[in-house]
């Protein structure tokens, strides 16, 4: 279309007639403000000035035109289609011009009045680009209606900006706290938890396309800033603050109650939920049947067993095999007195709880045939196995935040467990795309090199710890070698009765933990160099959230504009496309393991 045939066109001229009459009810009401409330206009122009005056009015606006276009974009979300690969599957109704348009108008007008404020100016920027980008795609456009009808909390947020932009919260606080808060308790309902009802829908388009893969990953971050946004609200206001000395934690107060909520406990459980549903989702993806219901409890009462034998072998190992650590690494006391509980559950936080849950857990898993439970003892063996190096990748993190398994030369290997955490993911990707180009037929083999691999991430990085440093055979690095010794074995048969010669697996074998230990050694030795150099470049200063927004933006245009095809996601995601949909992401009972599996860390160690 050329720039002729666009300015003449119906769109352009409804866009523009949409402009004029914002900027003429903003001159109504600006009229109206300076003869109803005189006075307190008054006062406001001569202390703001007129522009910025202006800009008060501009969230007034805002709030009567969220009004109009919430309903629209909700009534287009529910008359939409699901979109099987990202591209939208029906023509824009309505509803829909009405839903975008609005947002396009508002959006545009705004600027001139609000563009001198930084957040603003992004977020109307981006807003405006990303909506374009998926009209012109002809992307699902579930996601924009999605969060067109939620921006319906504009109604709290934009009353919170013109308070406070008009000095009214320094009398008002109470009126101005209420507001806060429950501005963010409306972000969480309206706009948290629809989206990640989204992402669940939008999940298999983004194992077709890029486009696909571009709006999935697109709706996963809009859920976790509005929730960060909503975090922000409440410490604003003092519910919840962040204290980030060893070991972390939030703190939370209700009323005249103050409690605590470490890190290491939330990463710990959504280490746990996060290799539960991997695993049931992996199981059920490589099962040659459907599901039944009894299958889907077993599988449910089954992952909760592995949870809690998991978290008593943490604590059986942290008490029993825990070696105390000097002053001079880089583990630190806890600055703050932990719970009760937490005493009594974990006495300190140490590197070797994470083997204690794996070997526990491995144990029951060997144990729940003779319980009577009829599920496919190896087949959730091998998708357990695949899952490990991801859960224990959230869990590293954890460990990152509780100041533990940290390196005596924290100089040189600064941050040792999020190369542990790096490391591990990798693992995990690189065993999913095995599984997606060879089929899930392979996933014995996958299972079984995914748990190799992850005992050569502990065998390489365990010497570099504080709680092995003064030890020739620390207890985790003995576990290490006991892992790859059986996984190895494992990954022998394997190969072995996938038609391949004995001495050909063997060495197969041996070629598979040599080159893991290769790359995690080279991984160590980069990770050296490049701790080096980012500490002479001072690049904590590029650590902010817009600097963050600017990047994941760049990433999405780049995935979105790729291809219209999306051959390679495609191509990685076909494997797992064989069944229509998960049971085990609709089984209540299952569903209600995971939670509990999230929840009994936070629990226990709190």
């Amino acid at each position: 279309m050329s720039l002729l045939e666009l300015v003449h066109s119906p769109d352009s001229q409804i866009f523009v007639a949409g402009l004029i009459a914002y900027y003429l009810l903003l001159y109504a009401l600006h009229r109206f403000m300076s003869h109803v409330f005189r006075d307190f206009y008054r006062a406001r122009l001569e202390r703001f000035g007129k522009h910025k005056t202006l800009g008060l009015l501009v969230f007034i606006i805002g709030m009567l035109l969220t009004l109009v276009s919430a309903p629209f974009c909700t009534r287009a979300l529910l008359a939409s289609s699901a979109s099987l690969d990202g591209y939208s599957t029906s023509p824009l109704t309505m509803d829909s011009k009405i839903c975008i348009g609005t947002r396009y108008v508002l959006w545009t007008a705004e600027l001139p009045f609000l563009g001198d404020t930084h957040f603003y100016l992004v977020h109307h920027v981006l807003s405006l680009a990303s909506v374009s980008l998926a009209v012109i795609k002809n992307a699902d456009l579930r996601t924009v209606y999605l969060i067109g009808a939620g921006l319906i909390t504009e109604l709290l947020s934009s009353s919170r900006a013109f308070i406070r932009g008009s000095g009214l919260h320094h009398s008002h606080p109470k009126l101005f706290a209420r507001i806060t808060t429950s501005n963010a308790a409306a972000i969480l309902l309206v706009r948290t938890l629809p989206s990640i009802y989204l992402m669940q829908e939008l999940f298999r388009s983004a194992l077709t396309t890029d486009l696909g893969l571009a709006l999935f990953s697109t709706m996963a971050f809009y859920a976790s800033f509005v929730t960060y946004i909503a975090y922000k609200l409440l410490a604003g206001q003092g519910y919840v603050s962040f204290q980030p000395a060893s070991p972390a934690h939030f703190v939370l107060k209700i009323g005249k109650e103050t409690s605590r909520v470490s890190v290491y406990s939330l990463l710990l459980g959504a280490a746990m939920a996060s290799t539960k549903l991997l695993s049931a989702s992996l199981y059920e993806w490589a099962s040659t049947e459907t599901l039944s219901q009894q299958e889907l409890s077993h599988l449910a009462s089954i992952g909760l067993g592995a949870v809690i034998s998991g978290l008593f072998g943490a604590k059986f190992m942290n008490q029993s095999l825990s070696v105390p650590t000097s002053s001079s690494m880089e583990e630190q006391k806890p600055t703050t007195p932990l719970p009760s509980m937490s005493r009594r559950f974990f006495p300190g936080f140490r590197g070797i709880s994470i083997q204690g849950a794996i070997l526990f857990s491995t144990g029951w898993l060997s144990l729940f045939p003779a319980l009577g439970f009829k599920v496919n003892h190896g087949l959730l063996f091998c998708a357990a196995g695949v899952s490990l190096p991801a859960g224990e990748a959230i869990g590293r993190i954890g460990c990152y935040f509780a100041g533990c398994c940290g390196s005596t030369q924290k100089d040189k290997y600064p941050g040792i467990q999020l190369l542990a955490a790096a490391l591990n993911m990798v693992i995990f990707g690189s065993n999913i795309l095995f599984l997606s180009n060879y089929g899930m037929s392979r996933i014995g083999e996958a299972g079984s090199s995914a748990v190799l691999a992850n005992g050569a991430v502990r065998f390489v990085l365990n010497p570099l710890r504080s709680d092995s440093a003064k030890m020739s055979s620390s207890p985790a690095s003995v576990f290490a070698v006991a892992q790859m010794f059986l996984s190895s074995s494992v990954l022998a048969l394997e190969k072995a009765e996938g038609g391949m010669d004995p001495c050909a697996c063997i060495l197969a074998t041996v070629e598979v933990a040599a080159s893991n230990i290769f790359l995690c050694r080279a991984a160590a030795f980069a990770w050296e160099i490049a701790a080096t150099q980012f500490q002479k470049c001072q690049l904590s200063r590029f650590a902010r959230v817009d600097y963050f927004v600017y990047a994941f933006s760049v990433a999405i245009l780049l995935l979105s504009t790729n291809s219209n095809t999306g051959d390679e996601v495609a191509r990685a995601g076909s494997s797992f496309l064989q069944k229509e949909r998960l049971l085990v992401m609709s089984s209540p009972a299952l569903l209600g393991s995971v939670a509990a599996a999230a929840g009994l860390p936070i629990m226990l160690l709190n």
